[in-house]
């Protein structure tokens, strides 16, 4: 789920989009938050950071550095995201794939309002349904090195590379362990990524979790395994303007992960593309505009929202020897969000298929496509 931009930043910059729904529930939505201790100090110049920007490249000398497993709890900073999402198997073939998100927007030194999304694929029914919940818990300090996240029904804890997740949605209900087989990946080389002006971000993720627990399917519950990844983002951001993103998760099966990110701006063109190719050890290789192409194949349209989204991509990383076809495990795996946002994003599971070094090569993914509901965006 990432954050970059021109005027808007990637995945959890949803809290941008959260700023009516949680200003209304703390109160006030106008309240400048305090400035976090991992935020850009005054000396970081906007020139530096919208040069970055500029070039594609993204990276910036990240203020303070990120530390692990104390930056994995919550910070005193004014966004602040943690998203999963993965894929499992029963033990008797039925596959599922899972999308869980807790956005964090914080009004005043220990105030703060949290969103929950839940989506669960169900790939033998061609299923998709989805989930929202919204919670004003009271004051509380951030806590280092862990967190424990309770929005409604839905739960993400842990830290250190090991979480725990419970959520469900409609039929659906998971509950899950997840551990790392992978070291932590900074994106931007540094963790900190220019946004717009002289706004940025700190950005990590866990790109190779191994996932096992239960999902209750109509009432069966079934023991499952399988494979998850985790972002983290935050900072004192406030990501103004429009437009929208895609981005793509993908674990492929020679156990090398890709992230990419492409940004548009209010005027659908791309204002930011940039990427981390993460070798089978772990090893994170940081990828400008320059390295990666990325292009939709088709449309799909909502019958509910009317929102026109990209459906299948190419995308060729000539510098890793990468040709992929990615597409859509169900077409329709859009989340309305009505009760938390007021929005609608296309958030779902990925098949991958293609080339790697001249070999062929499988793996699966997640895609998310936000700004296609709004009138007027060109695309």
């Amino acid at each position: 789920m990432t954050c970059s931009a021109l005027g808007i930043a990637n995945r959890r910059s949803l809290l941008l989009l959260l700023g009516l729904t949680l200003g209304m529930a703390c109160g006030d939505g106008s309240v400048a938050a305090p400035q976090p201790a991992s935020a850009p100090p005054a000396s970081t110049s906007a020139p530096h950071i919208a040069g970055a920007i500029a070039d594609g490249q993204g990276i910036l000398p990240a203020p303070h550095p990120v530390r692990l497993p104390a930056d994995d709890g919550a910070h005193d900073a004014r966004l602040e995201w943690w998203y999963y999402n993965g894929h499992v198997e029963s033990t008797d073939g039925r596959r599922y794939s899972f999308h869980l998100v807790v956005f964090k927007r914080q009004s005043g030194a220990e105030r703060s309002a949290y969103v929950a999304h839940v989506s669960i694929t169900d790939h033998q029914r061609g299923a998709y349904q989805f989930s929202e919940q919204l919670s004003v818990p009271p004051p509380q300090k951030p806590q280092a090195a862990e967190f424990d996240l309770l929005v409604g029904a839905v739960q993400a804890r842990g830290g250190d590379g090991a979480y725990r997740l419970r959520g469900g949605a409609q039929d659906y209900r998971l509950e899950l362990e997840l551990d790392s087989a992978k070291p932590a990946v900074l994106h931007g080389v540094t963790g900190f990524i220019g946004l717009s002006g002289s706004e940025a971000s700190y950005y990590y993720s866990r790109t190779g979790l191994r996932a096992r627990g239960m999902v209750v399917d109509h009432g069966e519950p079934l023991r499952v395994t399988g494979i998850a990844w985790m972002d983290h983002q935050w900072g004192d951001f406030t990501l103004e303007g429009e437009g929208g993103w895609d981005w793509f998760g993908i674990q492929l099966q020679d156990s090398t992960e890709v992230m990419v990110s492409v940004v548009r701006n209010g005027a659908g063109e791309t204002a930011l593309a940039y990427g981390t190719y993460i070798d089978a050890a772990g090893k994170a290789l940081h990828l400008p505009a320059s390295a990666l192409r990325v292009a939709a194949r088709g449309l799909w349209r909502s019958p509910e929202t009317g929102a026109t989204y990209p459906s299948g991509w190419t995308l060729e990383l000539p510098g890793q020897g990468l040709s992929l076809q990615i597409d859509p495990a169900v077409a329709a795996q859009e989340m309305v969000t009505h009760g938390s946002v007021g929005r609608a994003y296309w958030e779902g599971a990925t098949r991958v298929s293609g080339w790697a070094q001249g070999q062929p090569i499988g793996g699966i993914g997640y895609a998310e496509l936000t700004g296609y509901d709004r009138a007027g965006e060109g695309r």
